[in-house]
Order: structure tokens, then sequence, then C-alpha cells
């Protein structure tokens, strides 16, 4: 799938990036730059007031006012690790083995087995067992965590999601069955809920849910209800307004009726109120679904969301933020930019040796 090789390839850049070090700059909403940090592997995006900070030797924690509440050279961290729920994902280089900090740097779940561990979705996390030493460890087997390292459900998962956006909702699958199911979060544990149709291949995009019957593919909600009915050849992210999708060997927009909609662009990505489209000499412009009109004009190479009301845009080989007014926020002049999150932008120029 496009999409799978897309987030492949993302995956790759980030790893190769993140093996120098940078200097970060920390943008606000009006292009200011607030906060730098200097010689640093990763920043995380701000989170819950929080900025993680992974140095080659040490991690540290900033508060809202960028004065430094935690330091220690004893967890490993991934990069751009942030916080979610008062819980953050560290490495125990002794044991091999996976748990959680709180903000004040104290463990709250140690480390156990854990092979794998997943962010804190509304007070619950996916957590692995198995061999993490491939590169995309689907044999690992999951289970679901509530805050304080206690299983939340009786199920053992070969993959698992819960969503960002629908509270005590998700999917997943049993080890050696060939079934998709919907799992709902009662009283404290989650169990599996009424499938409400043969859905396979189910992948959380966000707000909706892509699914593939023997028909073709088509969007529903995280409980099932079909919103665009399973018939096309592919479909490559979505929105709350519609899909982009193939159909035939073309790629169209449709809304949720199954209609065409912006056929007079050449439409890349939609998401959220916002769709990304090819304009003269293919640079990518966003038009706003809501306004009807275009709101960043096409003049950048790529464009990706940022958050409701920025973009991360890529020109000539470097990067920078603009607003769902077009305005461009500080330069565009960095090497890695990160989503924004808590109104803050984190962008690094990488130092060269």
């Amino acid at each position: 799938m496009k999409t799978l090789i897309l987030i492949t390839l993302s995956m790759v850049l980030i790893c190769q990036a993140h093996s120098d070090n940078y200097n970060w700059d920390i943008i606000d909403r009006q292009g200011n730059v607030v906060h730098k940090v200097y010689n640093a592997r990763s920043v995380s995006p701000f989170s819950e007031g929080i900025l993680v900070i992974k140095y080659k030797d040490r991690i540290v924690f900033l508060n809202e006012d960028f004065e430094e509440t935690f330091s220690s050279s004893s967890f490993s961290l991934a990069p751009f690790e942030e916080m979610q729920n008062n819980r953050l994902g560290f490495y125990d280089r002794d044991s091999g083995k996976r748990g959680y900090l709180n903000r004040d740097g104290k463990v709250v779940i140690k480390p156990q087995q854990y092979d794998y561990i997943g962010k804190f979705v509304h007070g619950y996390a996916v957590v692995g067992f198995g061999d993490t030493s491939e590169p995309t460890p689907h044999h690992l087997e999951y289970r679901i965590i509530d805050l304080f390292g206690n299983y939340a459900s009786p199920i053992i998962f070969d993959r698992v999601e819960l969503s960002r956006y629908d509270p005590g909702k998700g999917i997943g699958s049993k080890p050696n069955e060939n079934t998709t199911f919907f799992i709902k979060l009662n009283q404290s544990q989650w169990k599996i809920a009424e499938n409400k149709g043969d859905f396979k291949d189910i992948v959380g995009f966000g707000e909706r849910i892509v699914a593939r019957t023997e028909d073709g593919f088509g969007v529903i909600t995280w409980e099932g209800e079909i919103l665009l009915k399973p018939a096309y050849k592919a479909i490559w992210s979505v929105s709350k307004w519609g899909a982009l999708v193939t159909i035939r060997r073309n790629d169209i927009v449709v809304d949720y009726e199954g209609n065409e909609i912006l056929a007079d662009k050449d439409v890349r990505h939609v998401w959220s109120d916002y769709a990304v489209f090819i304009g003269l000499n293919d640079k990518q412009g966003v038009y706003d679904l809501s306004q009807e009109k275009d709101i960043v004009p096409p003049m950048y190479d790529s464009i990706v969301l940022s958050s409701g009301n920025e973009f991360q845009v890529s020109l000539d080989g470097k990067k920078g933020y603009v607003n769902s007014e077009g305005e461009v926020l500080g330069e565009i002049k960095y090497d890695l930019t990160l989503y924004f999150s808590d109104g803050l932008g984190v962008a690094g120029i990488i130092i060269e040796d």
C-alpha cells in the first residue's frame, strides 16, 4: 500500500536524521523563537507542560517557563518521546526492558517484561512482548495496561489500536485468527464489542477507520458504522468531509455520500478541514474545505498538517511552518520540524561535524 510505503520511508528518514545532533528553536504561533536548545539529539513536541530533551549522555525535562525540572543519565528514551497522560516511556539498558516515568522523573511503571511500549491514550497504553530485533515487530503479542501497569484486558492481541478521538474505543485481532474486531472499554476492562460488519484490514486514520471487505475499501467509524460504502481499490487518506480514494485507475476525493468533490483540483491528501493539492510547477498548497477556498498558495515542495492551525512545509530542501492564513511563521531554514503541540513548534538545524 502506498500509505505503508510512505510511513516506512518517513521512519527511515527520521532515523537517519537523529543520528546527528541539532540546535533547536522552540517557535510560538506568531513565529517568534521563544527558547533555544543547543547540541541535542532530539527535542520532543511540547506536551502536558513538559519539553523532553535527549542529549548524548542524559535526558532533561523543561517546564512551561523552560526551567529544568529533571535531569538524568540513567534512562534511555526513543527519539522525540513525549509525555502523555503524565507517562513517558523509557528503556532500561541493564534489563533490556521498558517502563514509564512521570513528569517529575519518577519511575511509576517499573521496567518489566515489556519489549514494546506505546503512548498512553486516555489513560491506557498498549505494551508488547517478544523479539524486537526485526524493524517492524509484527510477531509481538500485545496487552493493554492502565496508568499503574495493571492489565486492563483479558485478551492477548497480535494487533491492537486505541482511538485517540473516541475514548474507550479501539480495534484489535487475536493471534492465529484472521479477523479484526472492535473493542470497547467497560468498567476499566477492554472487551470485544459487537462486530457490525465483515471488515478486514481495519486501520485507524484519526477520527475515522479505513476498512476492507470483499467489495473493496471503505470508511467506518470507531463503532463500525459505515460512512463510505466499501467499493474502492484503495483509500489514501480520510477527513471528516470525505476520503481520497482510487476508483478505476484515478485518485479522486469523494464525500461520505460517494459524490466526487474538488474535481477541479489535483488533490494529494485530505485531513480534518483541509486538502493538499498540486498547483503550478508541481508545487503544493492547501485548500480549506469549510471555507471553500485556498488558504496556502501552491508554492511549497511538500506540506504536512502540524496542528489544527499550522502546517509543516518544505521548500528548496529546507523546512518551516506556515499558519492557516498562509503566513510563514519565522523562517523556512530548518533541517527538521516537528508538529505543533500546546501552541509551540520544534525545529532543528543539524550541527555539521
